[in-house]
């Protein structure tokens, strides 16, 4: 096969693959599997996109859901560090 007829094959089993996604998780897993192809550990085609719906359903590649998880994080140190300082108050306070 030619690299058009290659492409032309996976445009298929993708389509068919995707035929029930909704269009924006269609366009991140598209777009991941795009990215992981031009990474160093780029697999085949059909390795790329598997990866790239594994790691989009995970929410992996999400910039954004690492800024959450990043501030729920910092959020609950926070909230821990909170705890332990009036924890150490009151024991400062009670003989």
């Amino acid at each position: 096969m030619t690299g058009t007829e290659d492409e032309l094959v996976e445009t298929e089993s993708q389509s068919a693959e995707t035929r029930d996604l909704p269009r924006e998780l269609e366009a991140a897993i598209r777009q991941r599997a795009y990215e992981i192809s031009q990474s160093a550990d780029a697999g085949s085609p059909e390795e790329n996109w598997r990866r790239a719906e594994i790691e989009v359903s995970a929410g992996r590649h999400d910039e954004s859901d690492d800024v959450v998880k990043r501030d729920e994080l910092a959020a609950a140190e926070d909230e821990e560090a909170s705890v332990l300082l009036h924890a150490r108050i009151g024991a400062l306070g009670h003989p």
